[in-house]
């Protein structure tokens, strides 16, 4: 899908503001992140999560110009996930900081390799069948307990809670009503509505 040159022209506001917001988010990001020498989890997390959201929001708006729209949304719905994310953590507490870093980082990993082990057994099998030995030796390694984290954490219904907890909906939902120590940010569900759409 294409832009018309009449929505190219009619859109270019949007994309000058676009650009300057883009400018002032990197220049904050700059202060912030760069000025600053104390480089602890907390800080790197954030930042990292900062940067992963500039470098999607400006893929999707190289999109946009070249007239992929929808593509563009796909990758904007990325960043809505990485703002709540952001928002999440620079909210919390400071108690709350090293627990909710540890579920980040450690847990939801845990999780998240174990998925990915499982949904890797069938493409192995396939592979083996179909003689691709380097795709199938890709697959070995993502079931690998040397490499990755294979064995289920906990039990199911801690699974659950937890990728609720670190979902969209659960980020903002805790957000909104300020539970897990973050400050309440009233209206913050509205992102709900762009995220769908």
């Amino acid at each position: 899908m294409q832009i018309s040159e009449t929505a190219l022209a009619t859109s270019k506001p949007l994309f000058v503001k676009f650009v300057e917001c883009m400018r002032i988010i990197k220049d904050y990001h700059f202060q912030v992140f760069t000025k600053n020498p104390e480089e602890t989890l907390y800080s790197e997390t954030l930042r990292v999560l900062n940067q992963f959201q500039q470098d999607r929001t400006q893929a999707a708006y190289c999109l946009i110009v070249n007239g992929l729209v929808w593509d563009a949304e796909v990758i904007i719905r990325v960043v809505y996930e990485t703002f709540a994310k952001v928002a999440f953590l620079a909210t919390a507490s400071e108690e709350q900081r090293p627990e909710l870093l540890h579920e980040y980082w450690e847990l939801l990993g845990a999780v998240y390799d174990r998925q990915a082990a499982l949904k890797a057994e069938p493409c192995e099998r396939l592979f083996n069948c179909s003689g691709s030995d380097g795709s199938s030796r890709v697959m070995a390694t993502l079931r690998d307990k040397r490499v990755y984290r294979t064995d289920p954490l906990e039990n199911k219904s801690f699974r659950k809670q937890l990728e609720q907890r670190w979902s969209f909906s659960g980020i903002l939902e805790a957000l909104n009503s300020g539970r897990h120590g973050t400050i309440p940010l009233i209206g913050i569900e509205v992102f709900a509505h762009n995220y769908s759409m």
